[in-house]
């Protein structure tokens, strides 16, 4: 594992975290999906992270990345819920009325998880092949 260094703190920190959507309506289409994806990457690069891998299926996307100590994991999650929920709403709002109602895109809930239990390759190829799961488009 390579670790990343800031001015203060030299740090690994990988979280596997999946985002759903609310009632998990199957609203990621494949251009919902690459915008989300290219939003995600760019919030959490601002904000000292690498996002290692990040795939967007119909209703939830999974992000494997390594975020900086300076942030809070939660506040991480709860601003890239906030600004991605806002842009696609903005941006897609006729789409979206077909499956949603109010201003929620996402859940309330997440999952977040260390990478500790196994390998980053591992959780990399798992988040790279959710899109190629038997069923799905």
């Amino acid at each position: 594992m390579e670790y990343r260094r800031s001015s203060h703190a030299v740090f690994g920190l990988q979280y596997h975290i999946v985002l759903v959507t609310k009632y998990r309506r199957k609203c990621i289409s494949g251009e919902i999906g690459e915008r989300l994806k290219k939003e995600i990457v760019r919030l959490i690069e601002g904000h000292e992270g690498h996002v290692i891998s990040i795939e967007a299926v119909e209703d939830h996307v999974h992000i494997l990345a390594e975020l900086s100590p300076r942030y809070a994991v939660s506040n991480e999650i709860a601003t890239i819920k906030t600004v991605t929920a806002r842009l696609l709403r903005r941006d897609y709002e006729d789409y979206l009325k077909q499956f949603l109602c109010g201003d929620s895109f996402w859940s309330r809930s997440y999952f977040v998880a260390t990478s500790g239990g196994v390998t980053l390759d591992v959780l990399k190829e798992y988040v790279e092949t959710q899109n190629r799961k038997p069923g799905r488009p």
